[in-house]
């Protein structure tokens, strides 16, 4: 670093200041006249420079000939080039170690020695600014870049040369007591320029730049008795033209963390990192499969059986182990396909780091990274705003509120909002753990949870069988004992009812089924990031979605432009040619407008409101040519202007989007509101119809899904797309303005309309509540920030890989091809593995029913329990372990609307009661064979495969010929396994005499299943007519 020494000079008529500049091989002594100042502080370097960068020091009087001390510095008039290198006397080293104390004359001599020797030129300088030049003074400063354009361009703009001479309106000037830092930079110049002095117009004048300007000061200087300043270097002076650039042009260099303090953050363990992950890991997979309550108590139940010494009835442990293997296999499999499709949608931050714009994952965020945001970007971590363009955020998922709040420099990001509007940088202040999204996740979800009746079900059940388990077990080893069996057959008579409560297989079977369905999306290119959704995809009876990009090809395009109120179309023109690209939007009609148009950035905005799904309109405010506005007609025009909005309705009637232009009076930018609309012309825009959207609505119709299109548009226009793409009842369409504000009137009139439009985002929120409320299953289609309000809310929540980082965050479900018509595919797929899961949870159900029945009952009766654990076992293969997996690999798309629970119960609860009756009336029939256990054992193992295969043949209906074969097949094997292995199942051959008292059982077992199915039914009849009465009269009390 250079540094500029000052001492003191008396001279004639005024005070000189004399200065010497050093460097490694060179010393340089200048000297320049400055003006006696008064009520100056002392002991600051911005008086100094001010008194020696005045840029009309005068000469002296009387004087005809150059003073050597008013020769212009460091070059400045001469011929030689600006920065060229000077060559001047050198100085001894002793006298720049001068005391002040020295004798002024003595002083004064050696310095204007010094300054003579110095070879400067005598030529006057080339360009004299002139004395009032009010052109120059008004100069237009360079206009404000695009907020984006510097970061992925930087590397484009040519960096200033340090020998370049500084334009005068470029030029730095020096802070007065702190600068601001702009990046490595640590001292900024202030923009001003001093006047020219007028007070002596007689006397000759001359002027010299420096890389700084002179600060304005009506005081004069005063004189000082020596300061040190520095003198910028080559590298220093670009900096200080990039922050000259930055002044000037109204952007700012960021250079971010350097790669060291990012591992210094990490190695902190300062990272966006909080150990969840919607994924689990190897290592998860096996615990969860493993370490399970059931597992322990099938642990606990073999050891017993060992204690027993009947190890024939050991086999159910072969079984568990098996299925334990089959679902970490099974898992583990589907984690690979889902993790490789996860990268694609893997969230990025956009971060400045070492100077450079990069993307990097979210989790990879430290804190104090510098962050660029924009419009649909969610926010990762608790950030300050360092700059904003607009910028407007949404923090409905963290307070609650809808509405859009600004944001401006200084202001708080809490991580979990969104950009709804404009752009800007900030600078990460919390991460992971410590953010406001964690804190407030660790008291409620913000993010609602994928509607899945099925696993609420299940889990409940779970929950009543693990808490009944253990007492009954107790009971039922008390009551064997008492039954006069001995300790072995007490054990696993004990064993056999406790096995058959446990609904293994129906826990297995939902987890294996929900993981293989992720696995089945994922090969159609959908990432489901929740297994629940699979089952709210299935039962979706209402799909809203959005026109653009779903029933169109979302590829707009200007088709026409349009002058009104005698406005030249090429004065629309020349407008949307500066504005088209004055914003940093991203959509479709922003991509329209921009291949369609030119840009010409001649124009300086000075204020700018973006563009909100809220406001439906963006306004600028440039520096001569005064305010515009662009947006929707409905939200600008009044009723003075509706010969415009009739044209404009007219487009739309044919399809067609419309924008206006107008001039406006001025705008508002912290409201976002805009005065004196004056209209200029129409902008005409239209969308392809994709060709398979036809295809597309029949499936949804043949699967009783009712369509809603819910768009941001005019609904003339989407009211006339979607007929065309084959939408039933797409001619009932609403202006979403016209709907009720009370949420109790909406739910009335919400069916009866298939076309919503002009819809503001926490409207499509409310129409997704008011489906809802209506006992609908609500589907949400969405790619956008408007949407993103409405995906959280909605039963399943489907977005666009394409679409902003938000929406993707908030839904359960990303189809990553993007494509609409892959839908159909994907809903075809739940509804599958869904109604799959349906039919086969019955024949688990059937047994844990009738098990825990059997066990109360024979723990009343004090007898011996009518099951041993092989003959369960040999039931649960062949009648329901087989069957559920040869049905679960079966397309059936016939998802019961009438519920989980009740479908399964349907089937379920009259086969477990058939079994119980029969078992009873075998009990009571004893006697006939002299209460002969082995041949009680054979009645009961023949009637309970008879109840199970009964439940077989009802979850295979209707028949066909792949599951008529199945079930023949089955009860062959069941039969030979018995006719076989009788000894090894406990029971006596079935050739005896005996047996022929099981065909009036079986007989029996027909007709009681058939009875208690017809009750059943009955039940749910009646449950079904008395909810029906009671709603009736709640709301006649309503009314």
């Amino acid at each position: 670093m250079q540094r500029l020494r000052f001492h003191k000079i008396p001279g004639e008529g005024c005070q000189l200041l004399g200065f010497v500049l050093e460097s490694k091989d060179k010393k340089l002594v200048f000297s320049n006249n400055v003006k006696k100042g008064k009520n100056r502080k002392k002991g600051k370097m911005t008086d100094i420079k001010e008194a020696l960068f005045d840029e009309e020091p005068e000469k002296r009087e009387g004087s005809g000939e150059k003073d050597p001390d008013m020769e212009p510095l460091f070059g400045q008039g001469s011929e030689e080039p600006a920065g060229e290198e000077i060559k001047p006397a050198e100085v001894p080293e002793a006298e720049l170690q001068k005391e002040e104390q020295e004798t002024s004359e003595k002083s004064e001599t050696q310095n204007i020695e010094s300054a003579s020797d110095v070879d400067t030129p005598s030529e006057e300088p080339k360009e004299p600014l002139p004395e009032d030049s009010p052109e120059e003074a008004s100069e237009e400063p360079p206009k404000k870049k695009g907020f984006f354009s510097r970061f992925k361009r930087k590397k484009e703009n040519p960096e200033p040369e340090a020998s370049e001479k500084p334009d005068d309106t470029a030029s730095s000037e020096v802070s007065n007591t702190s600068g601001t830092e702009l990046g490595t930079t640590s001292e900024t110049a202030d923009q001003s320029q001093d006047e020219a002095s007028d007070e002596k117009p007689e006397k000759k004048k001359f002027t010299f730049s420096l890389p700084f300007k002179k600060k304005p000061e009506p005081e004069e200087p005063e004189e000082e008795p020596y300061v040190e300043i520095p003198v910028y270097s080559d590298a220093e002076k670009k900096a200080e033209l990039e922050a000259r650039e930055k002044l000037e042009n109204g952007t700012y260099v960021y250079k971010g963390l350097t790669e060291a303090e990012v591992e210094n953050q990490v190695h902190m363990g300062r990272v966006n990192q909080t150990g969840e992950s919607i994924f689990k890991t190897n290592k998860e997979i096996i615990r969860d499969h493993t370490l399970t309550y059931f597992n322990f108590l099938n642990l606990f139940l073999g050891i017993l059986i060992l204690v027993s010494g009947q190890f024939k009835n050991i086999t159910f442990m072969g079984v568990i182990i098996v299925n334990t293997l089959i679902g970490i296999v099974q898992e583990m499999k589907v984690k690979k396909l889902v993790d490789r499709l996860a990268v694609i949608t893997a969230s990025k931050a956009t971060v400045i780091r070492g100077g450079e714009v990069k993307e990097i994952d979210i989790h990879d965020v430290v804190v104090k990274d510098t962050m660029v945001l924009a419009t649909g970007n969610q926010v990762c971590a608790d950030a300050i705003v360092m700059e904003s363009d607009g910028m407007e955020v949404n923090e409905s998922m963290l307070t609650g509120e809808s509405r859009p709040v600004k944001k401006k420099a200084g202001d708080r990001l809490m991580s979990g909002s969104f950009l709804t509007a404009g752009s800007g940088v900030v600078q990460v202040e919390y991460v992971g753990e410590d953010s406001y999204a964690y804190q407030l996740m660790k008291k409620a979800k913000t993010k609602k949870r994928a509607s899945s009746e099925m696993q609420r079900t299940i889990n409940r059940i779970i929950k009543v069988v693990g808490v009944l388990i253990v007492p009954i077990g107790i009971m039922l080893y008390l009551s064997q004992s008492n039954a006069g069996t001995g300790f072995s057959d007490c054990l696993v008579g004990t064993v056999a009812g406790v096995i058959g409560m446990i609904p293994e297989g129906l826990v297995l079977l939902t987890s294996i089924s929900f993981i293989l369905g992720v696995g089945r999306l994922a090969r159609k290119r959908a990432l489901v990031q929740e297994m629940e959704a699979i089952e709210a995809l299935a039962r979706v009876n209402v799909l809203c979605l959005d026109k653009t990009g779903t029933i169109t090809t979302g590829k707009l395009e200007v088709v026409d432009v349009i002058g009104v109120n005698d406005t030249e179309k090429e004065r629309v023109e020349a407008v949307m040619n500066e504005m088209a690209f004055a914003f940093d939007d991203v959509n479709n009609t922003q991509d329209a407008l921009m291949k369609y148009f030119k840009k010409s950035s001649r124009w300086r905005p000075l204020e700018k409101i973006p563009f909100s799904s809220d406001r439906k309109y963006r306004a600028i405010r440039y520096d001569q040519e005064g305010c515009f506005v662009l947006g929707a007609p409905e939200f600008l025009l009044g009723e003075e202007d509706r010969e415009i909005l009739l044209k404009a309705e007219s487009y739309a009637a044919e399809g067609l989007r419309v924008l206006l232009l107008a001039s406006c009076d001025t705008i508002t930018v912290e409201d976002g509101t805009v005065w004196g609309v004056s209209p200029l012309g129409l902008i005409i825009i239209s969308d392809c119809i994709r060709e398979e959207a036809p295809e597309i609505f029949n499936y949804f119709a043949s699967q009783n899904v009712n369509i809603k299109v819910i768009s941001g548009d005019n609904p003339a226009t989407v009211s006339q797309i979607a007929l065309k793409a084959g939408l039933n009842g797409a001619e009932h369409y609403i202006d979403a303005n016209e709907l009720p504000e009370d949420f109790e009137e909406l739910k009335k009139v919400v069916g009866d309309y298939t076309v919503y439009g002009r819809v503001k985002p926490e409207q499509k929120q409310n129409i997704v509540r008011a489906y809802q409320a209506n006992k609908a299953v609500v589907g949400m289609v969405g790619d956008g920030v408007n949407d993103v309000l409405a995906l959280k809310d909605a039963d399943c929540g489907i977005a666009m890989a394409a679409g902003s980082d938000a929406a993707k965050q908030v839904a359960h479900i990303v189809l990553l091809d993007s494509d609409f018509s892959c839908l159909k595919n994907i809903v075809s797929e739940g509804r599958t593995i869904i109604a799959n899961i349906e039919r086969v949870s019955s024949l688990y159900l059937t047994k844990t029913i009738y098990s825990v029945i059997l066990c109360v009952l024979f723990i009343l009766l004090a007898r011996e329990y009518p099951f041993i654990p092989i003959q369960l076992s040999w039931i649960s293969a062949m009648a329901i372990g087989v069957p559920s997996f040869l049905l679960t690999l079966e397309q059936n798309e016939s998802v019961d609307g009438g519920g989980f629970l009740r479908h399964v119960l349907r089937i379920a609860l009259p086969q477990a009661l058939s079994m119980v009756v029969c078992l009873l009336t075998i009990q009571v029939l004893t006697p006939f064979w002299n209460n002969d256990p082995t041949m009680t054992y054979m009645f009961n193992l023949l009637v309970g495969g008879t109840v199970s295969f009964m439940v077989v043949i009802e979850v295979c209906r209707p028949m066909n010929w792949i599951r008529r074969t199945m079930t023949v097949i089955l009860i062959c094997l069941f039969a030979l396994g018995i006719m076989l292995f009788p000894g090894l199942l406990g029971i006596y051959s079935i050739f005896r005499w005996e047996c022929i008292f099981a065909v009036p059982m079986i007989c029996m077992v027909l007709v009681i299943s058939k009875a208690f199915t017809q009750l059943v039914l009955l039940g749910y009849r009646l449950k079904d007519w008395a909810a029906m009465k009671i709603r009736a009269l709640i709301d006649r009390e309503k009314v």
